[in-house]
């Protein structure tokens, strides 16, 4: 019997130091053992802000890559006009004015985000967006347009609905560069503030 209780001690003692170098031989780097989270997500999103004293709207979508459900790298597109009768500009400032009835801009590039407190069902986020586009004013008779750049921070809060289902409400500025050819019109109109509203699906 003290055979027995002896060989199963000292089994016991083999095991346990055995599992301890396989735990001590796994692989470690400086970086720690943390794995990365990778995973995805699309949005409808609307933008709503003013032209000229109009009331405006820009629709469009974006896709990235969501990193430990908190960094965003991705790209969006968004575009929008404004349909109103006699929008009167001088056009090349040779003294003809000319009635328009629409205006438009749209633009797509990069867009970048952090999630703060992703596990929180209502949560902050920020992002930002910055592309290349092309802003235009149509008349029955000529369209003129410009390409511009444009960067939009935005400030969001996130309403979690499911797990692959959220809601985002925010607000943004829009800067915009580029607009040389209507006389009359500065970067200023094309933007300014605004507010947001996003429809987002993927595995949060």
């Amino acid at each position: 019997m003290k055979e027995i209780t002896l060989l199963l001690f000292f089994s016991l003692v083999s095991l346990i130091v055995f599992s301890q170098e396989k735990k001590d031989d796994e692989f470690k780097t400086i970086f720690g053992d943390n794995r990365i989270k990778v995973s995805g997500e699309m949005a409808f999103n609307m933008a709503f802000s003013s032209f000229d004293g109009d009331y405006a709207v820009q629709t469009g979508g974006s896709m990235g890559i969501l990193l430990n459900r908190q960094l965003i790298i991705g790209g969006y597109l968004q575009g929008g006009s404004i349909d109103r009768e006699y929008l009167q500009y001088d056009i090349g400032g040779n003294g003809f004015v000319e009635d328009f009835n629409d205006v438009g801009i749209s633009h797509g590039g990069i867009w970048l985000g952090y999630i703060l407190f992703p596990s929180k069902a209502i949560h902050p986020a920020i992002s930002v967006q910055a592309g290349w586009g092309r802003a235009k004013l149509e008349s029955n008779y000529n369209i003129y347009s410009d390409n511009i750049f444009a960067v939009n921070p935005i400030l969001e809060v996130e309403l979690n609905i499911t797990r692959f289902f959220k809601i985002g409400i925010g607000g943004h500025y829009s800067f915009v560069s580029g607009i040389n050819t209507f006389d009359g019109l500065s970067n200023e109109e094309f933007g300014g503030p605004g507010g947001t509203f996003s429809f987002r699906f993927g595995w949060f």
